[in-house]
């Protein structure tokens, strides 16, 4: 507690949220909260999204599905192999330092989990490889849901609005997540925020 409560107000507040709520007799407090709180989200990751679907000219073109840049165009073609063959390990890849390959030095699960997925969704290579260009939605989505959470600790739910769409409309975000983005940084930023969320819980 940032100041000391009543007994009045710990005795009327919801231990059961994230934060101790004081429960307005007249005005239904915590449910207000709770659908304010659920509005914010939804409205974050609507807007999110939206900014995300921007790249969409630039991914999707007459010829096809197109990842945006080099390292993104690379952990395509890994997606894609391991949606061929999801029982492969693709620790090593045979395709880099051609023809004898080499050992990759960062965690491979990021491009084995969409490849995967891709694998159940679609059996075509064309469905897989157009499935592929929407996976950072997936830590998108992680993304936001984290800056939101964040903020209903320590933010009034006006100020919880605000901090959530800044963070779904601003550049970085785009860069980081925008459709055809595949390069592994945003999927760290978003395991980066969920750490720190989770220790900022644990040593509250």
């Amino acid at each position: 507690f940032f100041k000391q409560k009543t007994a009045y107000e710990i005795r009327n507040c919801d231990w059961s949220s994230d934060v101790c709520l004081p429960i307005y007799v007249n005005g239904g407090g915590i449910q207000n909260h709770r659908h304010a709180f659920t509005a914010i989200m939804l409205a974050g990751m609507i807007a999110a999204v939206a900014v995300s679907l921007t790249t969409l000219p630039t991914v999707f073109v007459d010829d096809g599905a197109h990842p945006l840049g080099n390292d993104a165009n690379y952990h395509a073609a890994r997606m894609l192999m391991v949606a061929d063959d999801p029982g492969s390990t693709y620790s090593f890849d045979p395709n880099l330092h051609w023809p004898e390959g080499t050992w990759i030095t960062w965690t491979w699960g990021y491009d084995y989990f969409a490849g995967v997925l891709a694998s159940i969704l679609t059996s075509s290579a064309q469905g897989a490889n157009n499935l592929i260009m929407f996976y950072p939605l997936v830590w998108l989505l992680l993304s936001t849901a984290v800056v939101g959470l964040v903020a209903r600790q320590i933010l009034t739910p006006p100020l919880q609005l605000i901090s959530v769409l800044a963070y779904a409309t601003a550049p970085m975000t785009l860069k980081l997540f925008g459709i055809g983005e595949l390069d592994h940084h945003g999927a760290e930023h978003a395991l980066f925020l969920l750490s720190m969320y989770i220790a900022g819980r644990f040593l509250r």
